[in-house]
């Protein structure tokens, strides 16, 4: 997530989302798979700032640490055309 929000895109998939957050007329929705843990880490706020910013709809951090589920962190991101 922090790479994503500060535009570090040094694989496909972020490649590809980062390219889809810098296209006007493309609405991106990125959903965190976080753990509480990492929810309450300072920078996740920043983070979500910077998405909110760049007009990337997302859960809040208080949704994303309820839904989360295990300790990994995953994107799943849904550029909708």
């Amino acid at each position: 997530m922090a790479k994503l929000a500060t535009g570090i895109a040094d694989n496909q998939a972020l490649t590809q989302v980062s390219e889809a957050i810098g296209t006007v007329g493309v609405p991106v929705v990125v959903f965190p798979r976080i753990n509480a843990a990492h929810a309450r880490h300072p920078a996740w706020e920043r983070h979500i700032e910077t998405w909110t910013a760049s007009s990337v709809a997302h859960p809040s951090q208080h949704q994303a640490a309820r839904l989360a589920g295990g300790t990994s962190v995953s994107i799943l991101a849904h550029c909708l055309l």
